[in-house]
């Protein structure tokens, strides 16, 4: 399932592992960004590399049972993403 079709944002979701395609853990999630409703829409990802990166919550998939993010993006490409903002 997307990450941003689910209604509401779990609690667990923090600190879930994050992989890529293949299944190969990537990072792990650090905060989700909602709107006023509450639906995700973008979520910032701890990489395994040390840096903190932001995606859309529509790039990213979430298996609620095993509690895992999944992106389409390998780490190489995941590299290449735009920063967390600021906090």
């Amino acid at each position: 399932m997307a990450l941003n079709s689910i209604a509401a944002v779990p609690a667990k979701i923090v600190g879930a592992r994050v992989v890529d395609p293949k299944g190969a853990a990537v990072g792990s999630l650090v905060k989700v960004q909602t709107d006023a409703k509450g639906k995700p829409l973008k979520a910032d990802i701890a990489l395994t590399g040390g840096r903190t990166v932001t995606l859309d919550a529509s790039a990213l998939g979430y298996d609620q049972t095993a509690n895992v993010v999944v992106t389409a993006m390998d780490q190489a490409q995941l590299a290449g993403a735009g920063p967390a903002p600021a906090r």
